[in-house]
């Protein structure tokens, strides 16, 4: 397995006692000796741990950006170049192999291709997330430059754009700084925009499509260096971390190189957080005062439950008999956090208590405890539980349950891959459901192995893309598509009225297969969604569509149910769920 690394830069602070003329606690040598110095206001999910001396900065989320083309809009797309990119872009064109016989493109020259209506000019934007790793995927937004009279950039394809933080000026783009990442990729827009909205036709997601090509560093900052600091806390998550190779490793008195665990492969943010909240006072009898004091404070209503958490679990799996009496606290949020924490220390005593919490509709812990579930490769009955919550009224407990279930390598869900360019699952339910991703993979499930189209049956997508036809008692469907280049039709298709049949034809690539026979009329993934969506609108399927939501819809839904809990009124919204962008 690949190893990943963070490097952590720690600036620390010094540390006086109470008493004055005292040196720092740790001057002793021994640092279990003394407890960690202790501020009367400071919270005590922070006093005592790492995150009193120092804080995590990982950058948030990082704006890029560059110019590029997308290539296969027919004629939708325009044969305007604003004069001051072309210079750039022809380079760009000649850096992919276009004109160079070598690369089997010597028919084609970048001032051809920049000349077609084939293709567009456009602004590629993105933000890398926060922790991200050499390789890590993200999505980039593409619009059309708004020199160029650009129809459409439905079906087509980003060609490798460079991404930068600072883009210069669009004379010269590389005149910026370093280049971060680099996107290429289908085009996807957004299918509930009304089709006679010009401009989100002339807007796109490349999901997935932008790839990072360097680590980011994230770093503990502090106030002042210290040697002994930086020693201790190295030695202390090491101790808490032990493995064939050491977690921390002290550069000097301001710099600590972090490797994270196998075990967190996937699940960087929760390592960091255990780091942030490891205690730095493990001394006879002191991490057991402290955690009395730990539950204790849990036990009330307006505790900050999960910060508390994080520091019993950061203690590892010793505070296991403390905190079993909170998995039957009065205070909700108190014995899921404990109960979570007891989970991935490996106490069996709380697997039971976390599989209830997915039972609880309302509950704003129930999509918690099912994805913390769905990351627990333990606990043999939360297979069952999740096939249950498969047919849930609430599409996001359905939707957790789906991913849990694919996380843990279930046999509910059937994975299909169509010719590399996007994947299809299918999952057993009674609820006939069809969603859709639209952020970091591409993916269709199918919820229900008996979703059809319906029978009779005509559609017409926008612009005559795609037409699908059945009449009264027939026992297939007929599918085509128009060719964009041509504007002609492409052969018929005829194929079973399951809709998985459906997506396989209109998404795999127009290729011959060994049977001499077209195989698909290669619709991208986000026309796929777009046929699907559309087709559900008007009660051609016997499923509800559901499109997932984009990061800032999944916080604004969040704070909607903080809300809704403060006030005794928590709901699903699941409504939510299908916003458009």
């Amino acid at each position: 397995m690949k190893e990943k690394w963070i490097f952590l830069t720690v600036a620390t602070v010094a540390v006086s006692l109470l008493a004055g003329g005292c040196n720092s606690w740790m001057d002793s040598g021994d640092d279990a000796s003394r407890p960690a110095p202790r501020d009367r206001d400071m919270r005590l999910d922070v006093a005592g741990t790492v995150g009193q001396y120092a804080r995590i900065h990982d950058g948030g989320y990082m704006p890029v950006k560059g110019y590029g083309l997308v290539v296969a809009l027919g004629k939708n797309g325009a044969n305007e170049v604003p004069p001051h990119l072309r210079e750039y872009l022809i380079k760009d064109l000649l850096r992919n192999g276009v004109g160079m016989h070598t690369m089997g493109m010597g028919e084609l020259s970048p001032a051809r291709i920049l000349a077609d209506l084939d293709t567009a000019v456009v602004v590629v934007e993105a933000l890398i997330p926060p922790r991200a790793l050499a390789d890590d995927h993200f999505d980039v937004v593409v619009t059309a430059h708004s020199a160029t009279g650009t129809r459409s950039l439905d079906g087509g394809i980003l060609m490798p754009t460079d991404l930068r933080l600072d883009i210069g000026t669009e004379t010269d783009p590389e005149a910026g700084s370093k280049v971060w990442a680099v996107a290429a990729g289908p085009v996807m827009l957004n299918p509930y925009a009304p089709e006679s909205d010009d401009d989100t036709h002339r807007r796109g997601r490349v999901v997935g499509g932008g790839s990072l090509t360097r680590d980011r560093r994230v770093s503990l900052m502090m106030i002042r260096a210290d040697y002994q600091l930086t020693d201790l806390i190295q030695r202390r998550i090491n101790s808490r971390f032990p493995g064939s190779r050491r977690v921390a490793n002290a550069k000097n008195r301001e710099v600590i190189e972090l490797f994270v665990p196998p075990d967190y492969y996937g699940d960087q943010l929760h390592f960091l957080q255990l780091v942030s909240h490891l205690p730095l006072n493990t001394g006879p009898g002191a991490w057991e005062a402290r955690a009395r004091s730990l539950v204790a404070e849990m036990a009330k209503p307006d505790a900050r439950h999960e910060g508390l958490a994080l520091v019993l679990e950061a203690q590892g799996g010793q505070v296991i008999p403390m905190i079993r009496p909170l998995y039957d606290s009065d205070v909700a949020a108190a014995t899921f956090f404990a109960a979570r924490a007891g989970m991935r220390l490996g106490d069996s005593k709380a697997d039971p208590v976390v599989l209830d919490f997915t039972h609880k509709a309302g509950s704003p812990y129930q999509i918690p405890a099912i994805e913390a579930l769905g990351r627990h490769a333990g606990i043999p009955r939360a297979d069952l539980t999740m096939r249950k919550l498969l047919d849930d009224d609430d599409n996001l407990v359905r939707i957790a349950a789906y991913e849990a279930l694919r996380r843990r390598s279930n046999r509910a869900v059937v994975q299909l891959d169509i010719d590399g360019r996007f994947g299809v699952d299918v999952v057993r339910s009674d609820k006939r459901m069809i969603y859709a991703t639209r952020t970091e993979q591409t993916r269709i499930v199918v919820f229900g192995t008996d979703v059809e189209v319906s029978n009779p049956v005509f559609f017409n997508a926008f612009d005559d893309l795609v037409t699908i036809n059945a009449n009264e008692g027939s026992e297939e469907l007929t599918v085509w598509r128009k060719i964009p280049r041509t504007g002609g039709v492409s052969d018929k298709f005829h194929i079973p009225f399951d809709v998985v049949s459906l997506i396989e034809t209109l998404g795999s690539r127009p290729a011959y297969g060994p049977d001499g026979e077209i195989a698909g009329l290669g619709l991208t993934y986000g026309q796929v969604v777009g046929v699907l969506y559309r087709m559900c609108e008007q009660g051609s399927m016997n499923a509800q569509f559901v499109l997932q939501a984009l990061p800032e819809e999944r916080q604004m839904l969040r704070a909607v149910e903080d809300v809704a809990t403060k006030n005794g009124e928590a709901e699903a919204n699941s409504h939510m769920l299908g916003a458009g962008q």
